[in-house]
């Protein structure tokens, strides 16, 4: 299938990472210190993508027409990254000018940051970014009050907000994840498509099918490898199979794996359900996606 939305993805490339937070992606439990060291050296020199050319090519390999680049700001909260976040801005909008319909950018935004706001507006009304990636586990809760300029903003602009839930890393609070705080707030805030960040291969969860209920709550499948075959079938049927978006967390998850083999997987499972939707396949791997970045 060509025409394919990639809703979730990073740029490959270290500086934009803090050390810890790389040293958590690639520890394993109980785990020597060393070994993790040894294995983020390993990552880092594979994370050397400065302008996504590389991502690219793995783009054309998998069909995929598109990719939403999304921006981190954890605020320094586990130490800096090496580029400041208004140079992340900056790298993500020459991208972005580099390769003109290829990429979307995702403003990131942290509500302890100071001047925060002014520099998320900045990077949609100067840079062209087309929506918000919020990440709760450096400090904030989904409903945290000190969102709500963030949600206003979005609101009046109809910016989609996509959020991480569920767990990151041992160092972070893991707790402010939960998805279902997110029930509120998407009430209050009815022009925004929140899109919850792992949780669309999770349908076996009461939970998750009660949040995609609520007409403006959307689920993306970043992570799926780990689920099982029985319970993502279930995204290509009625009456969730409208609410989910296909993404990869390129190349978080999916380190040194071809974008490729994601997709191949997804088609693979979809062969076999038994009674899909209809368009099951193509509202996961590019409408329901295209959808949201319409602003319909």
């Amino acid at each position: 299938m060509k025409n394919i939305i990639d809703i979730h993805t990073h740029m490959a490339y270290h500086a934009l990472y803090p050390e810890k937070f790389l040293e958590g992606v690639m520890s394993h439990k109980d785990e020597n210190s060393l070994i993790t060291r040894k294995r983020v050296s390993l990552m880092k020199a594979f994370l050397r993508d400065e302008y996504c050319e590389k991502m690219l090519v793995q783009m054309n390999n998998a069909n995929i027409k598109k990719s939403i680049l999304l921006i981190v700001d954890d605020n320094g909260v586990i130490g800096e990254a090496d580029e400041s976040i208004e140079d992340r801005y900056l790298r993500h909008y020459k991208i972005l000018n580099k390769y003109p319909g290829r990429f979307e950018v995702f403003a990131g935004f942290h509500p302890e940051r100071v001047g925060g706001l002014d520099l998320l507006k900045k990077g949609v009304e100067e840079y062209g970014f087309s929506g918000i990636k919020l990440y709760p586990p450096f400090g904030f809760a989904i409903d945290d009050i000190r969102l709500n300029d963030c949600y206003e903003y979005a609101n009046s602009k109809k910016l989609p907000v996509l959020i991480h839930t569920g767990f990151s890393i041992e160092k972070l609070k893991n707790e402010y994840a939960e998805p279902g705080r997110i029930v509120n707030v998407a009430k209050n805030y009815p022009n925004v498509n929140f899109i919850l960040a792992h949780a669309g291969f999770k349908l076996d969860q009461p939970l998750i099918r009660e949040l995609l209920e609520i007409d403006n709550v959307y689920a993306d499948l970043s992570g799926f490898i780990n689920s099982s075959k029985e319970t993502l079938k279930l995204v290509f049927q009625e009456p969730y199979n409208s609410k989910i978006l296909f993404g990869s967390d390129w190349p978080i998850v999916n380190f040194m794996e071809p974008l490729s083999n994601l997709i191949d997987k997804v088609i693979s499972i979809y062969n076999e359900v038994e009674f899909p939707a209809e368009n099951a396949l193509e509202n996961i791997l590019f409408l329901n996606a295209n959808k949201i970045l319409c602003g319909e």
